[in-house]
């Protein structure tokens, strides 16, 4: 499945969605090796990013762990998805 992301600076990037089974940030790490990913992207749940990071998450792995930069954004609706 391939989106096209369109940005301000008239620069444009694929994305996929790769579902995977096992751990969450085990599969995201590895995927992003394989596929030479220039960026990682993680949605959280909505609770904040010191409660994540207290709790331990998918995305304070890949963050401590990804040689990738990581984006982390923060759920609810981003042009109707949710």
């Amino acid at each position: 499945m391939f989106r096209r992301v369109l940005f301000p600076t008239d620069f444009s990037a694929c994305a996929r969605v790769l579902p995977r089974d096992g751990i969450p940030f085990v599969e995201t790490l590895r995927v992003a090796e394989e596929e030479e990913a220039c960026l990682i992207v993680l949605g959280t749940k909505g609770r904040s990013a010191v409660a994540e990071m207290l709790a331990g998450s998918t995305f304070e792995n890949v963050i401590r762990q990804s040689r990738r930069p990581v984006l982390v954004v923060r759920g609810g609706r981003c042009g109707g998805i949710r």
